[in-house]
This record gives structure tokens, C-alpha cells and sequence, in this order.
């Protein structure tokens, strides 16, 4: 079965230091996880709200991408992440594909000052 390399953002603003690490384990079922960064702090994109402490974690997965999707948003919900608190600003967690395989997503993201330190973080 192929391996798809995948680069995932992780971001939360509700108990980040927590969330973050039970992400990272939660993701362990999904993916093979070969590098997690250091997790840095940003403000929100929406311009209001608390600050965001943030991690990229690069690894692979034998998920094609619409599954693998779907698999990262059951993490979030299995992380405590429900939408009605992401309207008051509160998200416990948020994990978005960034890279799968060749394939840039989310690349308005990719221009966000905070995802461009964090890529400097990766190994070379």
C-alpha cells in the first residue's frame, strides 16, 4: 500500500499546551508521524480573539486524501473540538493539510508569517 507524505498544521487557542500534545497522540492512529516542530504562538487570522499556540507535524499515511480529511476532523472532534464553541472563539483544536504528497492545500495559509516560521523549523 503507497505512503502519502503529508505536512499538517496544528493549531489551538482553549488550553493549547494540552490540546496540542493530545492531538499529537490522537494522530498516531491515523499516521506515521516522523517530525514534530516546536510549537510557536500567533495571532488569530480573524484579526480578534486569543492567541494561537501552534505546531507542524510531518509524517505519512496510506489514507488517500479525501479519507485522510475526513480522519483529521474525527481528531478534532475526539479532541473536544465542536463548532458551536469555535463560535465563541474557542477551538480546542484545528489540524489542516498543508502538503500531500506534491499536492499545496490550504495555500492562502502557506503565506501566513506564523505557517513560514514553522516551516523553517523542519529539517533540511
Amino acid at each position: 500500500m503507497a505512503k502519502h507524505r503529508t505536512i499538517l498544521v496544528l493549531g489551538s487557542n482553549y488550553d493549547p499546551k494540552r490540546n496540542l500534545m493530545t492531538a499529537r497522540r490522537a494522530l498516531e492512529k491515523v499516521m506515521d508521524m516522523e517530525f514534530t516542530t516546536s510549537a510557536l504562538w500567533s495571532d488569530p487570522t480573524e484579526g480578534y480573539g486569543p492567541q494561537y499556540l501552534n505546531c507542524l507535524v510531518v509524517g505519512y499515511t496510506k489514507h488517500t486524501l479525501p479519507t485522510f480529511c475526513r480522519a483529521l476532523k474525527y481528531v478534532e472532534r475526539e479532541c473536544g473540538d465542536k463548532r458551536a464553541e469555535r463560535t465563541i472563539n474557542h477551538v480546542h483544536i484545528d489540524i489542516d493539510v498543508l502538503l500531500y504528497d506534491d499536492i499545496k492545500c490550504h495555500e492562502a495559509d502557506w503565506e501566513h508569517a506564523y505557517i513560514k516560521n514553522l516551516l523553517r523549523l523542519l529539517p533540511k
